[in-house]
């Protein structure tokens, strides 16, 4: 998709069959299978639910084949995506893709798999404006930040001062220093993997969450 004004546009979603999208006469299917994306499938699912939507949670694309609409959720994680006729199949695109001058190896190996896959869908939602902007797909697609969940009902401390969730040794080798560094200054707690409640129980007890990215230009 041509943009040479970097705008970020709004694409309508359509369904295959040209049906008007009414809560009672579709189905949604919202698969995810990554440890990734299994609570950002949940949150959707629950979400689209108590709006009065008929929605159901699946980990494989066939067990969705029977509703009207299949949300896929980090569409990276399936390198197989069925051609269900009638069906529209929308993916969320979540990995980080290059922006112009990057040369990492991974970037651009996320950036040909997205161009390769997106040709299933008849949707692709980007969650990076960058992404948006300086890419292209083959695919009509739609810029759609990632939402933030409910606050939890975990009770708010400051036990620590900041709190890192991720593997500190990812990174290309550039979180340890880092990490370190801040370790002389302020009571760091890393940690390397949480979910569910124990991640909201982390970041409830932290004045900063601190975020550090795969590369050095995010």
């Amino acid at each position: 998709m041509d943009n040479p004004d970097n705008e970020i546009e709004e694409i309508p979603i359509q369904l295959s069959s040209s049906r008007l999208i009414e809560k009672k006469m579709v189905s949604i299917g919202i698969v995810a299978e990554s440890k990734y994306y299994t609570e950002y499938r949940d949150a959707c699912t629950k979400a689209l639910g108590e709006l009065g939507w008929q929605v159901k949670a699946f980990t494989l694309i066939e067990n969705a084949k029977s509703f009207d609409i299949i949300l896929v959720v980090g569409m990276a994680f399936f390198s197989y995506v069925p051609y269900l006729r009638g069906k529209t199949i929308i993916g969320i695109q979540g990995e980080q893709l290059p922006l112009p001058g990057d040369t990492a190896w991974s970037l651009n190996r996320n950036l040909k798999r997205s161009k390769t896959m997106s040709r299933y869908y008849d949707l692709i939602i980007e969650w990076s404006p960058q992404n948006y902007l300086y890419q292209t797909c083959p695919v009509p697609r739609l810029f759609l930040p990632f939402g933030a969940p409910q606050p939890s009902n975990f009770k708010e401390s400051e036990e620590w001062d900041l709190i890192f969730l991720g593997n500190p040794y990812g990174g290309n080798g550039r979180r340890i220093p880092i990490l370190n560094k801040l370790k002389q200054i302020c009571n760091l707690c890393p940690h390397r993997e949480a979910w569910g409640d124990k991640k909201f129980m982390l970041i409830n007890s932290s004045k900063i969450c601190l975020n550090l990215h795969q590369f050095d230009q995010i």
